[in-house]
């Protein structure tokens, strides 16, 4: 009996093989049942990130209709491709809906023109069907792919709405999400939004006005920017030219300068506020008219900007110049800048010794005087001359005479007879002629035969004083 209960003890320690088998089937099966489970709520959560992606691409959607007017080119793809132009060549649009095909591991389909879009991508949980949006605010769950305007009947709800203009499928009224210039609006409601918020006159605001109608949750159109339209008048600019609400003219900050200013560069600038001007500028500039200055002193009347001289003194002695007592005016809007002098003209004078008279060999005395033009022009009073550079007043004067001659070649073919034939002395050079202050005046002839030739002098006794 002992020996069985210790049998028995050591057997349970250790699983028999069927009951290992047992429990590894059991972990088999939890473990297929939990696997599946993880895929499909995988798969769910993926497919709300697609639902999330195209939520946020229908907002970029909104933006780029908004600032464009427009969703941009036709465009139709399956396989999601950079479009050249319209709302799928935008960069945060390409962004959105690649991380759409990413999460899906499918291609998404799209299509625009100017006044719609539609795209789609698969869901990750069932690849057959596909989750679309659309410019009539549509979102939904989708057979396949679409490539028509807008997401239509076929969407069904499939969790997320994906954005505010709620799931297509369902009975119940749904208000329209605010859009543009449209607040929240009820089912059956309509909105008038406007494309532009002002219009110049005489456009009116209906040409740029759109009415939009709520269809269980779904705007009819895309509702415009603005909520408000504002008809405003133009400005009439300073040239004569019309400038449009918020338009600017620029021109000068002032219509006229004193004289002698310079008009400043046009950068002015004015601004149009419904027909009226806000800020100041001028078409044009004007430099005031400079007056003329009287006539004063040496000067008489003179333009502004002209300039006049004129002398403190009519005279100056030498070596001073009339340089040193001038003056030059400036006349400036009817002002000298300095007072004129009297005198008009200046002329420097000088000592001047006069002519001699008859002269003798000896002292003699002449006249020293003062003259104008730096002695050359006529005697005035010794008064305009500097007393310190006065010659002395005794002068000698040293008198001589010499012959000046004039020769008279007669050729070779004459003779040595030929002065004594005609009364003419042969030679007179070295003759005492001249000899002396009283032969001034004598005439002399001479005739000297040279090289078988004949030449006749006459000579003069000249007489020469300094």
């Amino acid at each position: 009996m002992k020996f069985n209960n210790c049998f028995l003890k050591h057997r349970s320690r250790f699983f028999t093989i069927i009951e290992l088998l047992v429990v590894t089937s059991i972990i088999s099966i939890l473990a297929s049942m939990g696997y599946q489970g993880f895929n499909i709520a995988r798969n769910k959560a993926t497919d709300g990130g697609i639902k999330e992606e195209l939520s946020s691409a229908r907002n970029q959607a909104q933006i780029y209709y908004s600032s464009t007017g427009s969703y941009g080119d036709q465009a139709t793809t399956t396989g999601f491709e950079v479009s050249s132009s319209g709302v799928f060549s935008d960069p945060k649009m390409t962004q959105v809906i690649a991380a759409a095909e990413k999460l899906s591991s499918g291609q998404a389909s799209y299509v625009s023109d100017n006044s719609f879009y539609t795209v789609s991508v698969p869901l990750r949980s069932n690849p057959s069907k596909s989750w679309c949006v659309d410019s009539l605010g549509n979102a939904g769950i989708i057979d396949g792919t679409i490539l028509t305007t807008s997401c239509g009947s076929s969407t069904s709800s499939g969790g997320s709405s994906g954005g505010s203009g709620g799931s297509g499928g369902g009975g119940s009224s749904n208000s329209c999400a605010a859009t543009g210039g449209c607040p929240l609006t009820t089912n059956g409601s309509s909105c008038t939004s406007y494309t532009a918020a002002t219009v110049d006159s005489p456009t009116p605001c209906s040409s740029v006005s759109i009415t939009s109608t709520c269809n269980n949750g779904v705007w009819s159109t895309l509702p415009g920017n603005e909520a408000v339209c504002t008809v405003t008048s133009p400005c009439v600019a300073p040239d004569g030219s019309t400038v449009p609400h918020n338009g600017t003219f620029t021109g000068y900050s002032t219509s006229w300068v004193s004289c002698g200013s310079s008009c400043p560069a046009r950068t002015a600038v004015m601004t149009c506020n419904n027909g009226s001007w806000v800020g100041y500028a001028s078409n044009t500039c004007t430099v005031g008219t400079c007056n003329s200055c009287a006539g004063s002193g040496g000067c008489g009347p003179t333009a502004s900007g002209g300039t006049c001289t004129t002398y403190q003194i009519n005279h100056v002695a030498l070596p001073a110049t009339c340089a040193s007592v001038a003056r030059t005016s400036t006349c400036t809007n009817g002002s000298w800048d300095s007072s004129p002098y009297m005198a008009t003209i200046c002329m420097p004078h000088d000592w001047s010794t006069d002519a001699w008279g008859a002269c003798t060999n000896g002292n003699q005395t002449r006249a020293v005087v003062c003259k104008t033009n730096s002695g050359t022009g006529s005697i005035v009073s010794d008064a305009y001359c500097s007393p310190f550079t006065k010659p002395a007043v005794s002068q000698t004067c040293n008198c001589s005479v010499s012959i000046s001659t004039a020769y008279a070649h007669y050729g070779s073919s004459q003779t040595s007879n030929f002065c004594s034939t005609y009364g003419y002395s042969n030679g007179c050079v070295g003759d005492p002629i001249c000899s002396s202050l009283s032969d001034t005046g004598k005439i002399y002839t001479c005739c000297n035969a040279n090289f078988g030739g004949v030449d006749v002098t006459t000579a003069t006794c000249t007489q020469t004083c300094n």
